[in-house]
């Protein structure tokens, strides 16, 4: 199976910065990632990214 993975940069003035928290969250929080063919949840709401390394985010899950 194949792997999907969200990386994702903090920046503040242009510097790479950790941030509070990561969590993969919908505006609406009722998922974190779906399914745009489907609207089948592959990632729950309020998931937390691992931080890679400062300021960088990531979070890798199996595809569907």
């Amino acid at each position: 199976m194949s792997q999907t993975t969200i990386v994702k940069r903090f920046r503040v003035d242009n510097v790479l910065t950790t941030a509070t928290s990561a969590k993969l969250s919908a505006d609406d929080a009722s998922y974190g990632v779906k399914r745009t063919d489907t609207g089948a949840v592959v990632v729950a709401d309020d998931t937390s990214m691992t931080e890679i390394s400062t300021g960088i985010y990531a979070y890798t899950f199996t595809d569907p």
